[in-house]
């Protein structure tokens, strides 16, 4: 692991610090705070929850793009009533994004 590898592992908001190491682009395949998203979602952290939820949504942040976990995690923040997940669980079900489409469930959220 690089210094700037464990760097970014101790304190996320060193990315700028990264980028410019990096001749100012951002590499796609770091994972520097992935393994802390997972850790504040267990903890029941609705921020980090939706920031996962995006991540794999978008294959974003270190994350590879997957609509099965993102589906899972919208799933774990509309049931705890958050309206933006809920909305995003809905689209996911309407479009058959990492669930099978299916638009009365796509309505019920």
């Amino acid at each position: 692991m690089s210094e700037i590898q464990l760097a970014l592992a101790l304190d996320p908001t060193r990315r700028t610090a990264a980028r410019r190491h990096n001749g100012g682009r951002a590499r796609r395949h770091t994972q520097y705070h992935h393994p802390d998203l997972t850790l504040r979602t267990e903890a029941g952290d609705r921020t980090a929850m939706r920031t996962l939820a995006e991540s794999y949504y978008a294959g974003r942040e270190g994350a590879e793009q997957d609509f099965v976990k993102a589906a899972e995690w919208f799933r774990r923040l509309a049931r705890q009533g958050d309206p933006r997940a809920q909305t995003s669980l809905g689209l996911m079900y309407a479009r058959g994004y990492g669930v099978a489409k299916n638009l009365a469930e796509a309505h019920r959220w």
